[in-house]
């Protein structure tokens, strides 16, 4: 039995790094999403600690006279500070803020590749470029932060929407396309 091997075409390579640059989308749009809640947590968090140590501090007045509420107010402030604390809500936003800029760039190479590198590479280095792109992708994944089942949904629910169709794409196809 003779072992025959294909040499793959241009347009595999163009069809697999589309579908590479889709599941980047959903990647580093999910992160998006996350960033967003986090700098929300970070900010109601820091702002009602920050009221409320403002409003402790004005009911512990020596002339004041409802020091169950001074106690209320210090006691709610120590509480937001240590949720501040242990959820580091803006680290959190920071990293999933960081691992979607890293998408974005992943999946701007990922455009280039398909659209410049594939029709012009004569050297026919393809599998090796795309197996980089791949390697590039597994390791965000593997080195970023998580985010949740709700969180990814929501970023397909807004994909699927068209918020990723670049004008110029719509023009020239009719149709548009993921971007």
């Amino acid at each position: 039995m003779r072992i025959v091997t294909i040499e793959p075409s241009a347009d595999s390579f163009i069809a697999e790094a589309k579908r590479l640059e889709e599941g980047v989308l959903y990647y580093e749009h999910s992160h998006r999403i996350a960033n967003q809640f986090w700098a929300g947590v970070s900010n109601t968090l820091g702002g009602a600690t920050a009221l409320l140590s403002a409003a402790a501090a004005g009911a512990n007045i020596p002339k004041a006279t409802n020091h169950a509420l001074a106690i209320a107010l210090s006691v709610a402030t120590a509480v937001l500070a240590a949720g501040l604390t242990f959820f580091r809500p803006a680290e959190r936003a920071a990293n999933h803020s960081a691992a979607a800029t890293e998408f974005n760039v992943l999946r701007g190479n990922l455009r280039r590749y398909y659209r410049l590198r594939v029709p012009a590479d004569a050297e026919r280095n393809l599998y090796r470029d795309l197996e980089a792109l791949v390697g590039k992708r597994d390791q965000l994944v593997k080195a970023g932060p998580q985010y949740s089942q709700r969180t990814f949904r929501r970023a397909r629910r807004e994909i699927l929407s068209g918020i990723f169709v670049y004008t110029i794409d719509e023009d020239q196809s009719g149709t548009g396309t993921s971007a």
